[in-house]
C-alpha cells in the first residue's frame, strides 16, 4: 500500500490562478459576456496566446490589449456563404 505522499504525487496536479477576492465576481461575469466557459478557460486560452506568441519570437505590448469582436469583424471581413440563388442545379 503506498502511503499518501506518493498517492498524491500521482494525481493530476491542481492548477490555480490567484485572482484578488474583490476582483473575483466581477471577472466571472465579465468572462462570461466575453463569451468564454468560466475564468479556467479565459486564462488557459491567454496562456495559449501567450506561449505562441512567444515561440513565433513576436513582441508583446504591455499592458496587453484585448480587441473587441468589432474591431476585428472591421479588420477581417467576414465571409458570408453563398445564397442559395448563387448554387448551381
Amino acid at each position: 500500500m503506498e502511503n499518501s505522499s506518493t498517492a498524491r504525487l500521482r494525481q493530476k496536479p491542481k492548477r490555480t490562478t490567484s485572482v484578488r477576492l474583490e476582483n473575483l465576481e466581477r471577472l466571472e461575469r465579465v468572462v462570461r459576456e466575453f463569451g468564454f466557459k468560466d475564468r479556467s478557460h479565459f486564462f488557459q486560452l491567454c496562456t495559449d496566446a501567450l506561449l505562441r506568441a512567444h515561440s513565433e519570437s513576436q513582441q508583446l505590448d504591455w499592458p496587453p490589449r484585448f480587441a473587441t469582436r468589432i474591431e476585428r469583424e472591421k479588420e477581417q471581413p467576414r465571409m458570408d456563404p453563398p445564397s442559395p440563388a448563387m448554387k448551381e442545379v
